[in-house]
């Protein structure tokens, strides 16, 4: 945690502890073209304003279009295994939160990933799945 933290929460809305399995690919600058495939992934959490998307492992090519720069994505997930995908633009942030040595790559990485006007029936969705699951987890306590 950063030193000069003091406990503030900057977020607009709170953020539901899920892990979700999700696709994204990343967008050129003038969003005219794809400059990865799909890469799958997990959410670390969720919200109304954005996600976190964590332990994403990448190739050194795609690390260094992503690392250290906001860059536009485009984002595929299923809230439930029963729901429609829904579609998301978003914009980016990419930072190693781990060094490991893993198969495929040498560093795990963290995405703070905030959404670019999404559709309303989109958002209704998304906080449907957050309150039906802070629901479930009241009821649990």
């Amino acid at each position: 945690m950063p030193k000069d933290f003091d406990g503030t929460e900057r977020r607009q809305y709170v953020r539901l502890v899920k892990d979700n399995l999700l696709r994204f690919r990343v967008l050129s600058d003038d969003k005219s073209n794809f400059l990865t495939d799909w890469i799958e992934a997990k959410t670390q959490n969720i919200g109304l304003g954005g996600m976190c998307i964590n332990g994403v492992v990448l190739s050194d090519e795609i690390k260094n279009i992503l690392l250290g720069k906001k860059r536009f994505i485009e984002i595929e997930m299923n809230l439930t295994p029963n729901d429609d995908k829904i579609q998301l633009n978003a914009e980016a942030t990419l930072k190693v939160i781990a060094q490991k040595k893993w198969e495929r790559a040498t560093e795990v990485y963290e995405m703070g990933i905030q959404y670019l006007d999404p559709q309303p029936a989109v958002i209704d969705k998304i906080r449907e799945f957050i309150t039906k699951n802070y629901l479930e987890e009241y009821k649990r306590k």
